[in-house]
């Protein structure tokens, strides 16, 4: 709009053999490197987002790179929206601990002077990169993510264009419940819900009270509401495998063939799922081939001992519910298994 402005100013300018006596020009040129330096910016972080969250085709972003010229011509390095995508484009290529600091004291002075539909942006880049240092092991971002949530609600950030998107929906009940924040993620499901998209309401409502319940203890409540959620999308597919592998492995008192055949179903499923990252696969693919020989020894079968899962739980790089599943090995030493 604003490019669009200057270039009416300057055909009237033109016509009126002023445009000599004005700054018009070099406020066009201005208006149109930054709606393009924008623009670009906007587009390489969308890239590094995809390259990131899931199997995509090649992208090539070399010219998204030399963009970064761009931003040292007349300060524009210094206007907030580009200060801010620049944050969010280190953050997203280095993953360091001090790029997510400084990203979110660059989002907490310069928030207020961008639109709210970017602010929700650049928190749920934010938030993506926390759930990326949970998959790498460093759990302590579980708490950094469940506050970055809560600040979103306190500001109203939680929507986007008037809805709840599902993905963030179902984030924000694991890291609520993973920080045994269970009252405030029941208040949670009970104030967003009705935003959730109608046809996917029910299951991605049920889903959540089922992480809840799983989350409390309550395993039979939590596998009955789980088997009520119908098709969403992949992410919702895999952690509803993940969840009922922990349930049936919490509930079965005997060995159940049932049970591992169901497991090495979910291991097969997250090997073959094209839509799945790769190191998404390999933290669910690790978790469930762990859980399979937890289970075995738990109820006796096999010969697997707990040294070698518990040497393969420190090396693996990628992992999902690492604490989960050292918790079960404690649990399992305790009990007199043979290391």
């Amino acid at each position: 709009f604003a490019v669009r402005v200057e270039e009416g100013l300057l055909n009237y300018y033109n016509h009126t053999e002023q445009l000599a006596y004005s700054e018009n020009i070099n406020e066009l040129i201005r208006t149109i490197d930054m709606d393009y330096l924008l623009r670009k910016l906007s587009l390489h972080q969308t890239a590094l987002s995809l390259t990131q969250a899931a199997v995509v085709f090649n992208l090539n972003i070399r010219s998204l790179e030399f963009t970064q010229k761009l931003c040292d011509i007349n300060n524009y390095r210094e206007e907030p929206l580009v200060l801010l995508y620049n944050a969010a484009i280190v953050l997203m290529q280095k993953n360091r601990d001090k790029d997510y600091v400084n990203f979110l004291n660059q989002l907490d002075i310069y928030g207020l002077r961008i639109s709210r539909e970017k602010r929700v942006d650049f928190y749920n880049v934010a938030a993506n990169f926390c759930a990326a240092q949970i998959r790498r092991g460093k759990m302590f971002y579980d708490r950094k993510v469940f506050e970055l949530y809560k600040i979103q609600d306190e500001k109203s950030l939680l929507l986007e264009d008037g809805v709840m998107p599902v993905g963030k929906f179902k984030n924000l009940i694991g890291a609520g419940c993973r920080n045994k924040e269970y009252e405030w993620t029941t208040k949670f499901v009970e104030k967003y819900q009705d935003f959730i998209y109608k046809p996917l309401r029910k299951s991605v409502r049920v889903f959540g009270y089922g992480v809840i319940a799983f989350y409390r203890g309550d395993y039979k409540s939590a596998k009955m509401y789980l088997q009520e959620v119908g098709e969403i999308n992949v992410s919702y597919e895999t952690n509803k495998r993940l969840l009922l592998a922990r349930i049936n492995y919490e509930l079965d008192q005997e060995y159940s063939m049932k049970t591992e055949t169901e497991l090495r179903t979910a291991e097969r499923y997250f090997k073959e799922t094209k839509a799945l990252a790769n190191e998404h696969k390999l933290s669910y693919q690790h978790f469930v081939a762990l859980l399979i020989n937890l289970y075995r020894i738990r109820h006796h079968q096999g010969g697997m001992n707990l040294k070698r899962i518990q040497d393969k739980l420190n090396r693996y790089k990628f992992i999902n519910g690492k604490e989960w599943l050292q918790e079960k090995i404690d649990d399992l030493l305790d009990e007199g298994n043979l290391v």
